[in-house]
């Protein structure tokens, strides 16, 4: 794995063209460009329940920054119609894990193992944090490439069923399931985890991470964001919850950690 800086940082950015809507559910999604040339994968606000769309995805993509927890670039976009929205940059060269696991598991290197297991651990771990329902490997985004020393990459996008937007925060459970159940998180877990196991140590220092996010830190983010995207409920309720019942919720989530290190099922 690299730590390139484009993972590392966000900006605001007022985009100069927008194509390719697509819709499915939760998913609604356009592309933007910026600038630059750079491209976005686009989160705006909707209807209902999906209203807290961007301050879900840009709390997500944050936290998973400060735990080391490898995410895409991402940025507050200024759409053509004056709106703001949530982008990810598109990775360019990457392709989805749903795409690329038989054939990975099939030519597997042994030598990629202890990675494999610390990526895929550090994506767990975050998204029981975070309460998301639906990791599967249509947001896991994948590079291996021959010709960079057989060089390795996974990321995770895609956290809009986390937060408020599992319809059950904090989860009651390990993996979280959400409301109405999705079992993407814990299914797909079952696929990666035989073939790569779990790296303890990985997950306890997301949970060390996670633990030195302070209130105040959360706070002065989240105040970065436009308006708009404060006034659902979302923006106070995770202010109220984080100094009230994040430690509660960490504790519970160790208590799972411990369950998988000990008899290696966890639930």
């Amino acid at each position: 794995m690299t730590s390139d800086p484009e993972f590392l940082s966000f900006h605001l950015t007022r985009v100069t063209r927008e194509y390719d809507a697509v819709t499915k559910g939760a998913d609604s999604t356009t592309r933007a460009v910026g600038p630059d040339g750079k491209e976005f994968q686009v989160k705006r606000a909707g209807p209902g329940g999906l209203r807290d769309m961007p301050i879900i995805e840009f709390t997500c993509y944050w936290v998973a920054v400060q735990t080391g927890t490898r995410v895409p670039c991402f940025e507050i976009l200024e759409m053509q119609d004056s709106t703001w929205a949530f982008g990810s940059v598109i990775l360019v060269g990457y392709t989805t894990l749903e795409e690329q696991f038989t054939a990975f598991n099939l030519h597997f290197n042994p030598q990629w193992k202890s990675v494999l297991a610390r990526v895929f651990t550090e994506i767990y771990t975050l998204d029981c944090f975070l309460g998301n329902p639906d990791r599967h490997f249509g947001n896991y985004m994948f590079k291996w490439s021959h010709e960079l020393g057989q060089q390795l990459e996974l990321v995770a996008i895609d956290f809009s069923r986390a937060l408020t937007g599992s319809g059950q925060f904090p989860p009651l459970q390990f993996p979280p399931l959400g409301n109405p159940p999705n079992t993407n998180t814990r299914t797909y877990t079952e696929k990666w985890r035989p073939v790569y196991g779990f790296d303890v140590k990985a997950a306890e220092q997301v949970v060390t991470r996670l633990r030195d996010i302070s209130t105040d830190s959360l706070g002065a983010i989240l105040n970065k964001t436009p308006n708009d995207w404060r006034v659902g409920g979302t923006y106070n309720f995770l202010l109220d919850w984080w100094p009230e019942s994040r430690d509660v919720h960490i504790q519970n989530l160790e208590r799972h950690i411990s369950m998988l290190s000990s008899d290696g099922r966890g639930y």
